[in-house]
């Protein structure tokens, strides 16, 4: 399937085309055109060039998008690195769980992932709100020890990682289902 679970595929009555409600309720609609995927943005013109290529269509189909929860310095900088090189994934910043509520409050994202330097409580309170009101979000927190494991799951973490874990597992996390 294209589409994750909260997204729909209808195609036209004659089978020409295909539209495509995303689960952020934006609506795609393309035009099927000797095998190559259309975006349908108008009139097309005689032997225009694909706009959509089917790898570019599977790859817009299932982008994560992440926010990234950290205050600024070398490991807000590291972890957007990190989250930038994941493929099919965009990156959006917030400095703390305040700026973190009015992102959440605009945008629609995947998954949210917490940095260990964000205090505790603002890790608590952040988690809380995010199980509250927006339950599809995945919530990823890092921590320094596993001390917390325990405390950050029972608030809401959907993974709690180590703060000195791999890109594989920050990767699995993010795409995980």
């Amino acid at each position: 399937m294209l589409c994750d679970a909260n997204s729909s595929i209808w195609t036209t009555p004659d089978v020409q085309g295909v539209i495509i409600l995303l689960s952020d309720a934006s609506l795609l609609e393309f035009t099927i055109l000797s095998g190559e995927f259309f975006i349908n943005e108008g009139e097309k013109q005689p032997n225009e060039k694909p706009r959509l290529s089917i790898p570019r269509l599977l790859m817009l189909l299932n982008q994560k998008s992440v926010l990234l929860v950290s205050q600024p310095g070398i490991m807000h900088n590291t972890l957007y690195s990190i989250l930038q090189s994941l493929p099919d994934t965009s990156v959006a910043e917030a400095n703390g769980a305040l700026s973190a509520y009015d992102y959440l409050e605009s945008e629609q994202v995947d998954a949210v992932l917490i940095d260990a330097n964000i205090p505790l409580a603002e890790r608590l309170a952040l988690l809380a709100r995010i199980k509250g009101q927006f339950p599809h979000v995945r919530s990823l927190v890092l921590t320094l020890t596993a001390r917390h494991h325990n405390l950050l799951c029972s608030a809401g973490a959907d993974k709690v990682l180590l703060q000195n874990c791999s890109l594989a597992d920050i990767e699995a996390a993010v795409f995980a289902r």
